[in-house]
């Protein structure tokens, strides 16, 4: 399974009874020599039947694609909204979802039931919700909280780039824990709001909250709005797709 993100891609494996080798890597890295090293490298002499894709950087699917192909002797399963998810999508235009999204509520539904919220945190953050009824309703789609952070250093003389994880004092003592303390408490509150809207204008009763992305513990360690944090949420979503879809 392989899932491309605008900032990382991930890559695991799947046999049958559990997600392994799961490896991270910088996006703008994934050229054909990197692609089939990690591939080799992750196989360890095993048979692979066939690849998963869900991309959001189409630039790069052709890499992904082809080297899938090479191993497999099969075209990689691309994941679409035209594919079964096990989530009716009650969507307007169903095509632009992102396949990340839709890989989300796929594994969702599937291990936590519905309703549900789920949040993913990466380069945006996305939050997909899934009714009583099973249907895919809708989302909404903020800035990440890196992105916040690196527009600051951009945008600014003086403000540094600053590194997300660790502990947040209680107040800053210099410019890079003020500006951590700004990020990560104020995100918080971002979340919160977003999350009670949500349930306060869709009427769908109490939802499970779950999150995943690679900023999801950072944000919501020690908060009081309960997000579940799955991190291989949406490589599992993929294994299920691909479940959900295999002919074979």
């Amino acid at each position: 399974m392989v899932d491309v993100g605008n900032t990382s891609t991930c890559v695991a494996f799947h046999n049958k009874r559990s997600l392994s080798s799961v490896v991270r890597i910088d996006t703008n890295l994934c050229s054909k020599s990197v692609v089939r090293n990690i591939i080799k490298k992750k196989m360890k002499g095993a048979r692979i039947a066939i690849g998963v894709l869900c991309s959001v950087v189409p630039r790069v699917n052709h890499i992904w694609i082809k080297e899938l192909k090479r191993i497999t002797n099969k075209n990689p399963l691309v994941v679409n909204y035209k594919m079964n998810i096990g989530v009716k999508l009650d969507y307007p235009k169903p095509q632009s979802i992102g396949a990340d999204r839709l890989a989300n509520v796929c594994a969702v539904v599937e291990k936590y039931g519905y309703p549900v919220i789920v949040a993913d945190f990466g380069t945006a953050v996305t939050f997909d919700v899934v009714n009583a009824e099973c249907a895919f309703i809708g989302g909404v789609i903020a800035p990440g909280l890196r992105m916040m952070t690196d527009y600051m250093a951009d945008r600014t003389a003086l403000l540094p780039r600053i590194v997300l994880n660790g502990s947040v004092r209680r107040i800053g003592h210099n410019t890079k824990e003020a500006m951590k303390i700004g990020a990560i408490i104020g995100y918080r509150g971002l979340v919160h709001e977003i999350t009670q809207y949500i349930i306060k204008h869709n009427m769908i009763g109490e939802p499970k909250l779950v999150a995943t992305g690679g900023l999801a513990e950072t944000v919501l360690k020690n908060y009081c709005v309960k997000y579940l944090v799955d991190r291989t949420l949406t490589l599992r979503g993929l294994y299920r797709i691909y479940q959900l879809n295999n002919k074979q």
